[in-house]
This record gives structure tokens, sequence and C-alpha cells, in this order.
């Protein structure tokens, strides 16, 4: 009888016991979680620092190899910078976010200044610099367009080609702008945009910009 009992009650202490002791297994294995999770963290951070390094060091040689190569031929005063680039398909605009027109045929790019993977001028030298853009679209479409600087909105032009009786609309903007070494300029279609921006091989829709002196 008295073997009975003691079993009854040492049954539940052992089930508490071995109950917390699972818990606290447990337990540990999440802070050794939690802890090789913030080393990984940790490390992340420190990867991402250097990458961030690597690609200043990289963008700032690249300005420089840049600037050196232009300057060959004679000082800043000299340099010769002049592009002219087409888009040669249509474009069919549905994004949410702002586009950035990658205009992908270059008719001229004196001093390598714009860049076709990324449809962007890159500002060899400081100076002031003109630029002009055309984007056409078909009767459906209304496009906003804008020319930005560097993350910046600078101008802007509307086409309307559901307005219109035409079959396509066309818009054009002329722009004069200062700019430091670097500054990135590029043409973006809004997210509010809407139809089809329409090009070919003729280049009904470009982006072209000229250096015209240097500051």
């Amino acid at each position: 009888m008295k073997f009975g009992v003691v079993c009854v009650i040492g049954l539940p202490l052992f089930l508490v016991a071995l109950a917390k002791a699972v818990e606290d297994e447990m337990i540990e294995r999440l802070v050794q979680t939690v802890e090789r999770m913030e080393e990984t963290q940790e490390e992340m951070k420190k990867e991402i620092h250097q990458l961030k390094r690597e690609i200043n060091r990289c963008d700032n040689h690249s300005k420089n190899s840049q600037r050196r190569m232009l300057l060959e031929n004679g000082d800043e005063s000299t340099v010769k910078v002049a592009f002219d680039a087409i888009l040669t398909h249509n474009l069919d605009h549905s994004s949410i976010e702002d586009t950035t027109i990658v205009f992908d045929s270059i008719l001229t790019n004196v001093g390598n200044a714009y860049v076709k993977d990324f449809g962007a001028f890159i500002a060899p030298v400081p100076g002031v610099y003109l630029f002009t853009y055309t984007i056409h679209v078909n009767k459906a479409g209304d496009i906003f367009g804008t020319l930005m600087v560097n993350g910046q909105r600078k101008t802007s032009i509307h086409v309307d080609g559901s307005s219109n009786h035409i079959l396509i609309a066309s818009s054009s903007r002329t722009s004069i702008l200062s700019l430091n070494q670097g500054d990135r300029v590029y043409i973006q279609i809004l997210k509010n945009s809407r139809g089809l921006l329409s090009s070919t091989n003729n280049g009904h829709s470009a982006f072209a910009g000229a250096l015209l002196f240097t500051n």
C-alpha cells in the first residue's frame, strides 16, 4: 500500500521535473539560435558595409578614370561631351512604380557619358549641360515623363494620346542644367501613367544632351 502511494505521488513530480527539463532545454536552444542569428546579422552588416565601401571606391575610380580619358587631349575647357540615344521599341507602361526609360540605341556618344545599360547620362566634368527628350504615345496612351537628376525631378512633360484624333501624340522638352561631376541624368515614366509609349528604329522617343561649357 505504501509503495503504491509513493508511486502515485512520485509520478507527477517526475513529470513536472521532466517537463521543466524539456522546457529548459528548449529555452537554451532558442537562446543559442538567437545568438547565432545575431552573430550572422552582425557578419552581414560588416559585409554590407564592406560592399558599400567597395562600390564607392569603384565609383570614384570610374569617375576619375573617365575624367582622365576626357582630359587626355586637353584641359577641362576643351572637353567635348554629346550624346543622342533613341528607343527602338514600344514600351507598355503597366508598373505601379516610376520606370526609367532605357534608350537602347546610341546614335552619338562623344565622351562615352551616356550608359546604355542603365539609360543614364553621367556627367564626366562639372559644367552646364543641355538636354532634350521626346516621348511619343499611341492613341490610348496617357504618359507623364520627367527628367531626373540623382533621383530628383527637374522638368516634366505630359503626352495625352487619348484626347487626340491622331494615331500618335508627342511632346518634347529642352532643359539647361548645371551639374557636378558624377551627377546622373535620366528620363522616367511616372507611375500614374498608362498606355503604350511608342517608338521604332526611327527614334520617335529619344533622349539627347551635350556639354555647353565647364564650370
